[in-house]
């Protein structure tokens, strides 16, 4: 599955069957979208992306100097997005 589609089958899934808040929703939705961008520089494709590259991506978040706890919830929201998609 492409990344892309992936990630908008995932917004629609918390979105529909998790009842998140909006709030949570645009935050997923940011957070995979710098995700997307990076896999994008790497050419990564959805289904050969590894722990590593996830630990580059986590990285360059904080060379961007963003905070901790951004980081943090960039994580989370790689962890549910991860095993939402890998599960379908």
């Amino acid at each position: 599955m492409e990344i892309t589609s992936a990630i908008s089958s995932f917004l629609t899934h918390v979105q529909v069957e998790k009842g998140l808040a909006s709030n949570t929703l645009s935050a997923y939705k940011r957070d995979l979208a710098k995700f997307e961008d990076f896999a994008r520089k790497r050419k990564l494709e959805l289904s050969v992306v590894k722990r590593d590259d996830l630990v580059d991506f986590l990285a360059s978040l904080y060379h961007q100097k963003l905070e901790s706890k951004t980081v943090a919830r960039h994580l989370v929201t790689l962890r549910k997005f991860f095993s939402v998609t890998c599960r379908s």
